[in-house]
């Protein structure tokens, strides 16, 4: 009975109602290839600027593990990354106006976030992108998402899993025209300190990944083509979404438990009892769910069974990992 209560909770969580904090809300159209050699995501996202002359700034998330803590024992960095510390990180490659078949510089700046977010490796943590007066077109950013190896079942590659749930592209901040500069760094406008919230927006993003390899998330739309040698899959959310949880992999199986709300579960090998037995499970909670809050805000729900060894399990938009 504890297990299925902590179950819930994570449902829970996968179907919290995405919250906006400021009228700009572009769409975020992503276009990325994953390297399992390289375990790199490269591509670009673009949207509408907004207003020109003015600055946008981007999350750089992934940056916060550039650098080994020295403050932490060699004990638990080797728990933490079994082949040694490997850092994380995204590398911006470009920033453009891109309009029809033109496409023009825009000017960037890298700034560190403030210490509110952690203790150690704030540099580069935010992309700032200077909007020219009459610059026209959609903003297109180029970057390269650099993904470590380790043990924790998130934000790395553990056992060949790929598992990314924030922030792994450049993440638009909401409350845009709030953000100020303030001591090399940035702040809400009255405000001393800096909170992590994931803004909402409308995601519509196209990953390709090589043969053999597949995509989970928790979009509402999922669409898989093969498309010269590699598979391709265009994702999107019918509304608005906190984030792009994903899991890229090999080997995995899925059962799906049909319904008003159709549930994936993506399990390893010879645990297909285990995943209809959590299909079950996660239908009886939508039902509780949906009896005290109303209906589930999203088309699908996508349950992903996570190799990490600790007990760890977590969730994002429309997915919940469980730990194997």
């Amino acid at each position: 009975m504890h297990s299925i209560r902590i179950f819930l909770v994570f449902i829970l969580i996968a179907s919290i109602p995405a919250l906006s904090l400021a009228a700009y809300s572009p769409v975020q159209r992503l276009n990325v290839t994953y390297d399992p050699e390289g375990r790199t995501i490269e591509g670009t996202i673009e949207l509408e600027p907004g207003t020109a002359g003015t600055t946008l700034y981007f999350l750089l998330l992934p940056n916060l593990g550039r650098e080994e803590n020295p403050y932490l024992s060699e004990r638990t960095i080797d728990q933490d990354y079994p082949f040694g510390f490997e850092e994380s990180g995204i590398e911006i490659e470009s920033v453009s106006l891109v309009q029809s078949e033109s496409e023009t510089p825009v000017g960037y700046r890298l700034l560190p976030l403030p210490p509110a977010f952690q203790t150690y490796s704030l540099a580069d943590g935010v992309l700032a992108v200077d909007l020219p007066e009459g610059g026209s077109g959609d903003l297109m950013i180029g970057f390269t998402l650099y993904t470590p190896r380790n043990s924790l079942g998130d934000d790395g590659v553990t056992d060949g899993v790929l598992t990314r749930r924030f922030g792994w592209y450049p993440l638009l901040i909401g409350g845009t025209d709030r953000v100020v500069e303030k001591d090399g760094t940035i702040a809400y406008a009255g405000s001393d300190w800096f909170p992590l919230i994931l803004p909402s927006y409308e995601y519509e993003a196209r990953l390709t990944v090589p043969e053999g390899y597949a995509l989970f998330t928790g979009t509402d739309r999922v669409e898989r083509s093969v498309e010269d040698g590699s598979v391709v899959y265009r994702i999107g959310c019918e509304g608005k979404a906190r984030t792009l949880g994903i899991t890229i992999a090999q080997g995995y199986e899925t059962y799906t438990l049909d319904g008003r709300t159709p549930i994936e579960v993506a399990h390893l090998p010879a645990h297909e009892e285990e995943g209809r037995l959590i299909a079950t499970y996660a239908r009886d909670i939508l039902a509780a769910y949906e009896a005290r809050f109303g209906p589930y805000p999203r088309k699908r729900l996508t349950i992903v069974e996570n190799p990490n060894a600790r007990g760890t399990s977590f969730a994002a938009d429309g997915i919940v990992w469980l730990s194997r």
